[in-house]
């Protein structure tokens, strides 16, 4: 090749400045004929990771809440981090798994969940993050606006949504009609959709939300099955459902 065409922008795009296509995204050489060629830069899979990372939510947990950094000392941490990768295997094996934990605050539920996020967008997936109180709340606020729709269409439709505390409420309350409304529309349209992929952690067992609605609690159940964890250390630990 003659030599390099400059293209080049002093000015950095998806948070990452790049000095050999000059923050282009595509380098322009020109043949000996004096054609010019193009070749996407490798830095665009890095703009990509950026830009996928900074949509997700979870920029600021990615890094330090991996698989790798999940501590699995005692036998239910370990079992929670063995059926983790198990799904992270299988998820892709006739329909789009789901997986379902619930459990004590402080078990590492967001750390496990968070970390499997990062892994599927290391597979080129599009992930949300969903924290259900911020997110019910705002969606209950606007529920007759046409913001509405706009907003919980996301939560139905990204490649991954990760929701995290599903069905949280203050302590000892139960869930409003109108949050299992929300949690059933979004959960419904998920599970009509075979390729969207689906991860819930919350302080409710699978068994709590049945209680709750049936419907509700038996599509999370049959996506998930046998992904379903209960996590209460210092009662039974259960796998599946």
């Amino acid at each position: 090749m003659a030599g390099l065409v400059s293209l080049a922008r002093d000015v950095a795009f998806g948070g990452y400045d790049c000095g050999i296509c000059g923050n282009r995204g595509i380098i322009v050489y020109e043949k000996p004929d004096g054609d010019l060629h193009a070749v996407r830069c490798e830095c665009m899979d890095k703009r990509r990771m950026s830009r996928a990372v900074s949509e997700t939510g979870l920029a600021d947990k990615l890094d330090e809440q991996t698989q790798e950094t999940f501590r699995a000392e005692k036998p239910w941490q370990s079992l929670m981090k063995k059926t983790s990768t198990q799904y992270l295997k299988d998820f892709d094996k006739a329909k789009k798994k789901w997986f379902y934990v619930g459990g004590s605050p402080g078990t590492g539920k967001t750390h496990l969940c968070t970390s499997m996020v990062g892994e599927f967008l290391k597979l080129g997936y599009q992930a949300k993050y969903m924290i259900w109180g911020d997110e019910v709340g705002r969606l209950k606020r606007i529920g007759n606006d046409p913001e509405y729709d706009m907003i919980i269409r996301e939560f139905k439709n990204v490649p991954v949504l990760y929701v995290d505390d599903f069905l949280k409420t203050t302590a000892g309350e139960k869930p409003t009609a109108a949050e299992i409304k929300i949690g059933f529309e979004i959960v419904n349209a998920r599970y009509n959709n075979p390729a969207a992929i689906t991860i819930l952690s919350s302080e409710r067992s699978t068994d709590d939300i049945c209680e709750l609605d049936k419907g509700l609690g038996g599509r999370i159940i049959e996506r998930a099955k046998p992904f379903v964890m209960a996590v209460y250390p210092g009662q039974d630990m259960r796998t599946g459902a």
